[in-house]
């Protein structure tokens, strides 16, 4: 940005944040929460796509019920009753069975489990809590696992299908987050087990020319109530073509979005599309023009006059 931008910028800003001249309004910061509330909108097709797959409650556990182990830190969340088992990553532990017990502070709940292929194994994992509260709860979790059907349901749902991805933030082979496109049609090739966060990473081949021969990329996501969590289905795929919503938007433009980029003279719709929504924004005007700032994280920031995208650092 010239230092001409720079100084218009600030000048800007002096009038639309501290409202200090004569005819220059300015409304307080608007959060992300309040974005969201503002934004909120009824249940799409991709929320309900996959809302039948989720974890279950532990009345719906069955013997045999299999979690792969993500850290050796497993190991220091189990009692072992039998054996003298250890626990690597990678390794398979089945359920077994819920027993009733008693800790400290009230009625607890023992899950047990074994180690696929050492019969003799016990695992003990204690939860503070009776077998008739978990039997309420959506979810369970088993601290450094991941529960394997989650992503056997999944890739019998997903494996095969096209959708459109909804975020750059892409997975190489290696596991490294890599900014690529979004909007563009993609390929399901695999459903994998993730990790303690996120229970599965779907594998994907992109379909665009400018991505031809790099091979596959993946994404972590989530399951169950897309209300509390960013990475469900819903947050990282489209069913349809977004771009057919968005059909008064030009070539140029578009691909503009695709690649995340911001280009002066987009309307504040376009550069939601290109960036996502902003953390905070700070609205004014004086008495010709209307301006809005746009913050994001790491320093990120987008000016508008009157609609349209004046300036920006990015």
């Amino acid at each position: 940005m010239s230092r001409f931008a720079l100084t218009l910028v600030s000048a800007v800003l002096a009038f639309v944040v501290q409202g200090c001249f004569t005819g220059v309004e300015s409304t307080p910061k608007i959060g992300n929460s309040e974005l969201k509330k503002q934004n909120a909108s009824e249940p799409t097709a991709e929320r309900l796509y996959l809302a039948d797959v989720a974890t279950e409650p532990l009345s719906r556990w069955q013997r045999g019920k299999s979690f792969m182990v993500e850290d050796p830190k497993a190991m220091l969340n189990f009692g072992t009753s039998i054996g003298d088992s250890k626990l690597d990553k990678g390794d398979i532990i089945e359920f077994a069975e819920a027993l009733p017990a008693l800790s400290p502070t009230g009625e607890a709940t023992d899950l047990v489990f074994v180690k696929r292929g050492e019969s003799d194994s016990r695992l003990v994992y204690r939860i503070n809590a009776s077998q008739e509260e978990l039997n309420r709860r959506d979810v369970i979790e088993v601290p450094f696992t991941v529960e394997l059907g989650i992503a056997e349901r999944l890739r019998g749902r997903l494996l095969g299908n096209t959708y459109y991805i909804m975020t750059p933030r892409w997975l190489d082979r290696g596991l490294k987050t890599v900014t690529k496109l979004k909007y563009i049609p993609v390929r399901i090739v695999d459903v994998l087990p993730g990790n303690s966060d996120f229970p599965v990473r779907i594998e994907f081949q992109p379909i665009d020319d400018a991505l031809n021969g790099q091979g596959n990329f993946s994404v972590y996501m989530s399951v169950g109530d897309g209300r509390r969590s960013t990475r469900n289905f819903e947050h990282l795929f489209a069913l349809g073509n977004p771009r057919d919503k968005y059909q008064a938007i030009d070539g140029n433009m578009w691909r503009a979005i695709v690649e995340s980029r911001l280009v002066k003279g987009m309307t504040r719709d376009q550069a939601r599309l290109s960036l996502g929504s902003p953390n905070d924004v700070l609205r004014g005007h004086d008495y010709s023009s209307a301006y809005e700032r746009w913050e994001y994280d790491g320093g990120v920031f987008l000016l508008f006059r009157d609609g349209l995208l004046e300036d920006f650092r990015k």
